[in-house]
């Protein structure tokens, strides 16, 4: 993936700044802009009425534009007042999808958009800036351009008590959660494709001619591969180089691991993981599928002992995996 699937981006305009007194416009460039969404959605026609639904078609046009906040539409002017009158810093934020990612992600609807920023933003502005949820109050509205969907956000702190710049580390935090949130639908497609082709690869270790794998193992004790690894390290290094051999001569082998591969990588790039963060995702992910071939060939090696299976499910990326135990009888 050229870039990330989404893109945050945040600016604080603190209480003393020059820029401070003119804040409360971007309510409007926000609300009214070209491209901006002007619709109701279904929950916020829930929570209007018709009474309410009224009274929006007939006000909306240069007066509601596309702003919303946590319990529905909100007025421009409104919006502007709160924020020129509040005493803190404003937050501005952009959550930007492109375009060809947003339909998958379901993203190319005001209401997938509204959920997101109302169920995840209040919590998140908190974490990044200790203020308790709620006295969070914001103000939104989608966009669509030629290249992108994306979200404004305009968060003060209610109280007004909030007036300082965001944390780097809590910024990141915030940014990898709301951008897993995003990309919820794709990451379910993705783990699943994940799991099937680490499926595929430990089916195919399990098709290995046993006599590819001959190699000592010690004469008795636990035979896993984990305790291998620890306790017998030559055994362990002559497993993984027969695997390795394996490897080359099996398509369907090569073929899963390679799968397995590019699908952990989409993971990774789905989570919008960069630099260290997305190498340590991506090896970790190897190294579990790695420890479970081996425990696989073991058991082509030593097919005549009891074996006890501890199958963990999981519908994150990783979760600890019980080895598998092989005993000798």
């Amino acid at each position: 993936m050229a870039s990330p699937p989404v893109i945050v981006n945040h600016s604080v305009v603190r209480a003393g700044a020059s820029a401070r007194a003119s804040a409360a416009g971007l309510a409007a460039y926000a609300g009214t802009r070209r491209g901006v969404v002007i619709e109701v959605s279904e929950a916020d026609g829930r929570r209007l009425g018709v009474d309410g639904l009224a009274a929006y078609a007939a006000n909306r046009t240069g007066s509601t534009g596309g702003l919303w906040g946590a319990d529905g539409p909100v007025a421009v002017a409104e919006a502007r007042r709160a924020i020129a009158q509040n005493g803190g810093a404003v937050l501005t934020t952009v959550v930007t999808v492109p375009n060809d990612i947003a339909p998958g992600a379901g993203l190319d609807r005001l209401d997938a958009w509204q959920a997101l920023v109302r169920s995840e933003w209040p919590k998140l502005f908190s974490e990044m800036t200790g203020v308790p949820e709620s006295r969070v109050e914001y103000y939104a509205a989608m966009h669509v351009n030629g290249t992108s969907h994306h979200v404004h956000i305009l968060t003060v702190d209610r109280s007004g008590d909030w007036d300082s710049l965001l944390p780097k580390g809590k910024m990141e935090a915030a940014r990898l959660e709301i951008s897993s949130k995003a990309m919820a639908p794709l990451l379910r497609e993705a783990y699943i494709e994940r799991d099937l082709a680490r499926k595929a690869a430990l089916e195919a270790v399990a098709r290995i001619d046993r006599g590819k794998l001959d190699i000592g193992l010690p004469p008795n004790g636990r035979i896993e591969a984990a305790h291998l690894r620890r306790f017998h390290p030559e055994a362990s290094a002559a497993l993984r180089e027969a695997l390795g051999r394996a490897a080359s001569d099996s398509p369907a082998l090569a073929g899963a691991l390679e799968r397995h591969r590019k699908a952990v990588e989409r993971c990774a790039d789905l989570k919008c993981l960069t630099g260290e963060a997305r190498d340590v995702y991506v090896r970790k992910a190897a190294a579990d599928l790695g420890l479970r071939c081996e425990n696989a060939a073991l058991r082509v090696i030593v097919p005549d002992v009891s074996v006890n299976i501890i199958f963990t499910i999981s519908t994150n990326a990783f979760s600890p995996i019980a080895p598998t135990r092989i005993h000798r009888i």
